[in-house]
């Protein structure tokens, strides 16, 4: 992972939602990240390496699938206990901001198609993709309610 100036990670950081930013900087994202890189045995210099990755996660610019990896090449460290980060650390920090980390790599631009060069220049038209057909719920049919005499039951007072 390449590192950015710091002028270039303001820049990003002042793009993303509130939310995000708050857990770049949290003192619970903070501590999260210190008990999970402890009890993963991890040095402190290693354990400011992975909160620098978890960072650039949270900024957009390092995709969670390739955290683990990225945590192993920065600190060198077995694939056992960067996978145990990595859980912890999705499981406390990632998790809690899902839907804001998705809209973000959602929002990376697609490849563009290629032009097609045939006599004529050709205009690039987007087609829509097909739309499938609302499936109806099955019918829901709701349990019987339990007879009056039944013994499992207690009475209520």
């Amino acid at each position: 992972m390449n590192k950015l100036s710091k002028d270039e990670a303001w820049k990003i950081y002042e793009t993303l939602p509130k939310e995000l930013k708050q857990a770049i900087f949290s003192e619970e994202s903070a501590n999260s990240i210190l008990s999970a890189c402890q009890r993963n045995k991890l040095t402190d210099q290693q354990t400011s390496q992975v909160a620098e990755l978890v960072g650039y996660s949270l900024m957009g610019l390092l995709p969670l699938e390739s955290l683990t990896q990225e945590i192993i090449n920065a600190t060198s460290i077995t694939q056992s206990q960067a996978s145990q980060v990595f859980n912890e650390i999705n499981r406390l920090i990632f998790y809690l901001v899902k839907n804001f980390l998705d809209e973000l790599y959602n929002l990376k631009p697609k490849e563009k198609p290629a032009e097609k060069t045939s006599g004529e220049k050709e205009s690039l038209i987007q087609e829509k993709p097909n739309q499938t057909q609302i499936e109806k719920p099955q019918n829901f049919k709701p349990k019987s309610s339990p007879k009056e005499n039944d013994t499992y039951r207690e009475t209520l007072e």
